[in-house]
């Protein structure tokens, strides 16, 4: 291979020693063209994979049209048999159809600075044993996570000093106010 004293020239010679001349690159460019296009015919000789999964229902109508193509019968009069994979996979069962979107999700509060702070004093009284655990009905103490809620809460009263509105700012002081004496009175 030739030396370049500048790292961004071409080499003007190939290695059998002949000068490379565009037509000669175009030349070198169309045979390597074919020779893939060769192999590629090859290989399409073998399976297609097909994505069947379905996401919308635009991909419902459009694997529904798919399916009645392949099972039409041929110019002589049979169908023409599917290819099948070790991977083929049956159809999932279809999903129940949606009726109305507020019955399938619950409706959430407004997510926001108070119904933050509602929700991990709920998570404390939850550890404090004051309420019951809504996923198996029965009160049960865990004061060290009650004692880490609360210091989430007070490190949130320190960090947002001077940026909470005097609503917010009461809701914290007394949330905090009545955890602290529930985690006093279960701790002694």
């Amino acid at each position: 291979m030739n030396q370049h004293s500048n790292w961004g020239e071409a080499p003007n010679e190939l290695d059998d020693g002949n000068t490379a001349t565009p037509e000669r690159v175009r030349k070198t460019a169309l045979g390597v063209h074919r020779f893939r296009r060769s192999l590629m015919s090859e290989e399409e000789k073998g399976f297609v994979v097909k994505d069947r999964r379905i996401f919308t229902d635009e991909d419902k109508k459009a694997h529904a049209k798919d399916e009645e193509t392949e099972a039409a019968p041929s110019a002589d009069g049979e169908a023409q048999p599917q290819p099948t994979t070790e991977k083929t996979r049956e159809p999932e069962a279809p999903e129940p159809p949606k009726s109305d979107a507020s019955e399938e999700q619950p409706q959430f509060p407004e997510i926001n600075f108070p119904t933050f702070v509602v929700s991990l004093n709920a998570s404390a009284l939850l550890h404090l044993g004051a309420i019951e655990d809504p996923t198996t009905g029965q009160k049960t103490k865990n004061l060290p996570m009650a004692k880490q809620t609360i210091d989430i809460l007070s490190m949130l009263e320190e960090k947002t000093a001077g940026n909470l509105n005097n609503e917010e700012k009461n809701l914290l002081k007394n949330i905090l106010y009545d955890l602290r004496l529930m985690y006093v009175k279960e701790k002694g």
